[in-house]
């Protein structure tokens, strides 16, 4: 949006993206640095320069400790380095972490009680019934009732009006709108009730609520916002019924008209079906997590082991991505639902292990073999060329360590028996093939990590390079190597490794000794950086996951034999044979 506004921004933008700084790992404090600081400082100098208001909506729904955590640090220490002619507005539910971030800088507020909302809110009011045919008493007394009623939330005034044109059908009328429950939690959860009684009231009566209920668990626990075809497909159910089943639930969801892309109207319609405290779990709407992310991950294998294949992109074999012309074209082609569903089968799959229901393992036991004896491969190829190669080296490994702690079945008897006969005997009647899928993944791991880079660069050396160098004693090379046929692959007579070799990766840059090496975290595992010092006087980061080298920290006149990270990970402190010690920002 600020390079559609100024073209003077979108210059400096556009050079600073034609020099390459933007790399998938780079911190948040280098992007924010180069994506709006730097550019908005070019245009100190643009005389008459009018404000610029940067507004950041629903900060509250940025759910991921972590990474929430670097968000507000981000706002709250570098906004004022930002120029004077830049303003920031944040729109936020009042949390904790939230308030105490901004507060030394002492704000402007505007809370729900403040008279320009509760008038922005009367505004909407009065705009609001004269559309929707009201009484003439309404118009001019149910603003006032609405505002007060509301207590300041939008969210509630919205939900509100909605409930009153949808179940009422005809003219609204002053005692009506009397009789709506006031604001606050309990005003909202019985909004929210009867929002739903009504939109599954109309869904039965058309016939759609196994279908509807579907929609909705996968608009709530998606990782992205979905079209209502990628839903479709990944759902596997008939288009018509699920446009229709969100055009029923229209009053708790909202349709990007640019990408027809759906999500929740709001964060509070989700932690309330969501809340068996505050949505009844019996109901038709109540949505449990654990067995919703179950029934996704179950999709997103029985989509992968469909629609996977060999070359799915028909890319020229010899040809590295960067230079086919029309690269970004193809991969553009290939279907949301599959390019979904391998992102994020196993983020899901993370999110559904709980106590009370069968482990994960056993409960896809068998499409999850399916995938691993099959569909691997084409798996690494679709990731490759969507980019996404590191969610094999980030999140595969808590997979695999979840599946390898889980126990064997018999040691599940127990456990089981107090479960109903149903599930017993479902365990039984299940294939379940634990040694096989773990093997198989770890394997997948370890080739990825061992050819990353010539991976990465071009999708199909999955096959005509990694897989012919695997070593032949993994259960990798006999699953696929024997049964492979999509093309004739080349056989290494000798000097091939029978097994993976224990040293899982090599990083090479340096040209001269590496005197010492650390390794940082973060805390939720997904970035993971490796700092080496050699005696060629330089200091090196490289992605652990990838082993691709970020950058160099050149300064030291000398050999450099000591690095250290500091405990958050953004800085460095190197010392060398020169008789200084240097500390290293990493963001910049």
């Amino acid at each position: 949006m600020l390079s559609q506004w100024n073209i003077d921004f979108a210059k400096k933008l556009f050079d600073v993206l034609n020099e390459e700084l933007l790399m998938e790992k780079n911190p948040l404090d280098k992007l924010f640095s180069v994506l709006i600081q730097t550019p908005l400082e070019s245009l100190s100098q643009i005389p008459n320069l009018k404000p610029i208001v940067i507004v950041i909506d629903a900060l509250d729904e940025c759910e991921q400790h972590n990474r929430r955590n670097d968000v507000l640090a981000i706002l709250a220490e570098h906004f004022l380095k930002l120029p004077a002619f830049v303003k920031m507005i944040i729109t936020s539910r009042p949390e904790d972490d939230i308030i105490k971030a901004f507060n030394e800088h002492t704000p402007t507020i505007l809370k729900p009680s403040d008279e320009q909302n509760l008038e922005d809110l009367k505004i909407y009011s009065e705009n609001f019934l004269r559309s929707h045919k009201s009484t003439t008493d309404c118009i001019e007394q149910g603003p006032e009732i609405l505002v007060k009623k509301s207590e300041g939330l939008f969210v509630w005034l919205v939900l509100a009006c909605t409930s009153l044109y949808e179940q009422l059908g005809s003219q609204i009328t002053l005692q009506q709108v009397k009789d709506l429950p006031s604001g606050g939690v309990g005003g909202m959860d019985k909004i929210f009730e009867t929002t739903f009684q009504r939109i599954f009231s109309n869904i039965i009566e058309v016939g759609i609520l196994p279908i509807a209920i579907q929609v909705l668990e996968v608009i709530v626990i998606s990782r992205q916002r979905l079209s209502s075809d990628t839903i479709s497909n990944l759902l596997q159910l008939n288009t018509k019924h699920v446009n229709f089943s969100i055009r029923l639930m229209q009053s708790v969801l909202k349709v990007d008209m640019h990408d027809n892309c759906i999500q929740v109207f709001h964060k509070s319609v989700v932690d309330y079906i969501t809340n068996p405290k505050r949505c009844e779990p019996n109901s038709a709407f109540f949505v449990n997590t654990t067995k919703s992310n179950l029934a996704i991950v179950t999709k997103c294998l029985e989509c992968l082991n469909k629609e996977l294949r060999f070359n799915i992109c028909n890319l020229h074999p010899g040809i590295l991505h960067k230079d086919i012309p029309d690269f970004d074209y193809c991969v553009s082609n290939i279907p949301e639902h599959l390019v979904y569903a391998s992102k994020f089968w196993i983020t899901h799959a993370l999110q559904c292990h709980d106590k009370g229901d069968l482990p994960i393992i056993i409960s896809i036991g068998e499409i999850l073999d399916t995938f691993t004896t099959l569909h691997l491969l084409h798996w690494v190829e679709l990731l490759s060329l969507c980019g996404n190669l590191s969610i094999i080296q980030v999140q595969l490994p808590q997979l695999i360590s979840q599946i390898s702690m889980q126990k064997e079945i018999p040691e599940q008897i127990p456990i089981l028996m107090k479960k109903a006969i149903n599930d017993f005997k479902q365990l039984f009647k299940k294939k379940v093939s634990k040694q096989t899928s773990a093997t198989l993944l770890k394997d997948i791991k370890q080739l990825v990590g061992e050819f990353f880079k010539p991976i990465s660069q071009l999708a199909l050396h999955v096959y005509s390079s990694a897989l012919v160098l695997c070593p032949e004693d993994t259960g990798l090379f006999k699953k696929y190597y024997y049964n492979f046929n999509s093309i004739k692959l080349p056989k290494v007579i000798t000097g091939k490794d029978h097994d993976w070799s224990s040293c899982l990766a090599t990083f090479e840059g340096h040209n001269n000794w590496v005197n010492g090496v650390a390794w940082w975290t973060s805390i939720d595992g997904e970035i993971s950086l490796i700092a080496s010092v050699s005696i060629d006087n330089s200091v090196r980061l490289w992605d652990a996951f990838t082993g691709i080298e970020i950058c160099q920290f050149l300064g030291h006149s000398d050999s450099v034999n000591s690095i250290a990270f500091s405990k958050d990970g953004t800085k460095l402190v190197s010392g060398s044979t020169d008789k200084s010690i240097k500390i290293w920002d990493i963001e910049t």
